[in-house]
């Protein structure tokens, strides 16, 4: 059997108004994208090769699913207009419909199906046309020997179409698969008991209090005093900050939930916050937290930026030496390269040209200058002059991309070391900016100077074997 998945721009436009940064076929029921339960469903079935059509880009959907193998099935694509009905579309795919039964899925919407139950020997047993469905959407059988036999007909196994037309059918849909339906489908995460599923990487302080049913995705912090749930459920690479609740509510990926704050019924994402009672959204006043960014007198502002001059002043002179004899061994063994690059220097747009060194770890020479962070001695002398901070958010160059990043920034302070490579968490699909928005919210001197010092140190053990 053969599966195709037909979903056009008029269904799901709504969420791309809502939910502008994501794909709107990415959009997650309970982390999961809504339209991998599509895939699932179509699996169960015994379908092995499936294919997506849309009259919309598919470029993130593609960089998500790739060819399928990750479900052991051949997944394609292919563009349709939006002006194609049924025949026009499989009259353009007949070559990939020939030779086979042919599962239609046509339309957005969540289906309700049982992990457990045979659908694929259902199918088997039913006449080809309609098998089911509602103004949301309906699943079709084309080209279907029926093997339907008196003793074969049986109560058909549990299939339901819902709609998925606004933020409240999102939020109402996640917590009851959540607290109720859970056993029926393949969720993400590790459940060693029922009705908590958590993921990977996750950091959960030995004071957080967890009431289930929760759902915690990948990479997640959630600090001291925080109670999550019940029916919550927590997106990837997340942050809940200290003392703050979230029950009855969902946050989507790449949030940082300030401190000491209450989020009940609610959906968060990123900078939003969206009431699915009434479909009501506020945008808070920082762009990146969901509290608000700790404000700090102009005093403590003066004395935060001169001790930072200070610190790298002393780490400039702790480092001259090392960085005088180690890019003269370097440079003539063509292992130091140096040049300059504009980058952006505030949250107004303004740029500096500063030095940008690259080194070849090869050799003890090599592998000794990136343990001490060589590369980044011409910087400390801007961090001395104040022109940078000696740690913040990460240098962006003076690029038309990194100009829509800083869009969202608000306050945007970039340091010679940047705090997501001082956290240094152990997986490679950081979210850098989680990590950014986290520390800047917390930062003190005392706080500054830790972050440093953990810096070297990764980079220190990066490197650890610097002798021949």
């Amino acid at each position: 059997m053969k599966t195709l998945l037909i979903i056009k721009e008029k269904e799901y436009g709504w969420l791309r108004s809502v939910f502008p940064a994501r794909h709107p076929l990415l959009l997650t029921i309970c982390n999961k994208p809504l339209l991998e339960y599509l895939l699932d469903f179509a699996i169960l079935c015994g379908s092995r090769e499936i294919r997506l059509l849309i009259d919309g880009s598919h470029e993130d959907v593609k960089a998500y699913f790739g060819d399928g193998s990750r479900w052991a099935v051949k997944f394609t694509y292919a563009p349709i207009r939006e002006a194609d009905d049924l025949e026009v579309v499989l009259s353009k795919n007949r070559r990939f419909c020939a030779g086979s039964p042919l599962l239609i899925m046509e339309g957005l919407f969540f289906l309700h199906y049982d992990k457990k139950e045979d659908y694929a020997h259902f199918l088997q047993t039913t006449q080809s046309g309609e098998v089911l469905a509602s103004d949301a959407g309906r699943i079709l059988l084309r080209g279907a020997v029926s093997q339907c036999t008196p003793e074969s007909v049986g109560s058909p196994p549990p299939l339901a179409i819902t709609p998925v037309r606004s933020i409240s059918d999102l939020h109402r849909l996640s917590l009851s698969v959540l607290s109720t339906h859970a056993h029926r489908y393949v969720l993400p995460g590790y459940s060693n008991e029922a009705g908590v599923y958590i993921g990977r990487n996750v950091m959960i302080a030995n004071t957080v209090r967890i009431n289930k049913p929760v759902m915690i995705g990948n990479n997640v912090r959630i600090h001291k005093g925080a109670v999550i749930g019940p029916d919550t459920v927590i997106g990837n690479n997340v942050i809940v900050d200290a003392y703050s609740r979230v029950r009855s509510s969902i946050v989507l990926d790449k949030t940082y939930v300030g401190q000491h704050l209450e989020i009940k019924r609610k959906i968060a994402c990123g900078h939003t916050l969206m009431d699915p009672g009434d479909g009501t959204a506020v945008r808070l006043e920082d762009a990146h937290l969901l509290s608000a960014m700790t404000k700090r007198g102009r005093l403590i502002r003066l004395f935060q930026g001169l001790c930072h001059r200070l610190l790298a002043a002393l780490l400039w002179a702790a480092l001259a030496v090392p960085y005088a004899v180690l890019s003269f061994i370097l440079k003539r063994q063509r292992g130091w390269h140096q040049d300059e690059e504009t980058y952006f220097v505030d949250s107004s747009g303004r740029t500096i040209r500063l030095a940008h060194v690259s080194i070849e770890p090869a050799g003890w020479t090599g592998r000794l200058a990136a343990a001490l962070a060589l590369e980044r001695f011409p910087l400390l002398g801007k961090a001395a002059w104040g022109k940078l901070n000696l740690i913040g958010h990460r240098l962006l160059p003076a690029s038309e991309d990194s100009r829509h990043t800083l869009r969202d920034i608000s306050v945007y302070q970039p340091g010679v070391f940047s705090y997501a490579e001082s956290d240094g968490w152990p997986f490679l699909d950081l979210d850098p900016e989680c990590s950014e928005r986290f520390h800047m919210n917390r930062r003190n001197i005392g706080h500054d100077f830790l972050m440093v010092v953990k810096a070297m140190l990764n980079r220190m053990h990066d490197y650890e074997k610097v002798m021949p």
